[in-house]
């Protein structure tokens, strides 16, 4: 299925470029919402394309509990907020606050950030950035509660959309 934001991105930046992990990543990140956050309808995103850069820039925030509460409540350990913001990062890491929960979606978003992409994830006093493969961790001297996942892809290193014209069964 295709959004209205795809097919604007597509028919006006980035023709015959496949989308396919911007879309996954997004999803990723509003199920980790709906999942996870208990944010009670607080909760937005934005999309910006920065034309002179060739970056798309993403924000997802909630106002629920927090990346890092969630984490820390589950494993019952006192870390740190960054670190917890981290150990969510794991792939097959959850909560398990869902039945169908499989622990990808973050290490999903992460792995669509390629090439000199940048990655930030703000929950409550952690911070954790990510900037290649260089991994940063912070403790913030305020408390943010909820979320904030925002990622910036330059798309011009996505790949050729492949159209297949001439396909038999």
């Amino acid at each position: 299925m295709v959004s209205a934001w795809q097919n604007f991105l597509k028919n006006r930046y980035f023709k015959k470029k496949d989308l396919t992990s911007v879309r996954e990543s997004l999803t990723e990140a509003y199920y980790n919402v709906f999942d996870h956050a208990d944010a009670k309808g607080n909760a937005f995103s934005m999309l910006i394309f920065n034309e002179l850069q060739g970056v798309l820039n993403v924000a997802v925030c909630d106002f629920g509990i927090g990346i890092a509460r969630s984490v820390k409540d589950f494993l019952g350990t006192d870390i740190s907020d960054s670190e917890a913001i981290k150990k969510a990062m794991e792939s097959n890491f959850t909560v398990g606050s869902k039945s169908y929960n499989s622990g990808q979606g973050l290490s999903n978003i992460r792995r669509c950030c390629t090439d000199g992409d940048k990655l930030w994830i703000v929950a409550n006093r952690g911070l954790f950035i990510i900037n290649d493969s260089n991994e940063e961790l912070r403790e913030l001297d305020f408390d943010f509660n909820g979320t904030l996942l925002f990622y910036s892809l330059s798309l011009d290193h996505f790949d050729d959309e492949e159209i297949l014209e001439d396909f038999n069964w």
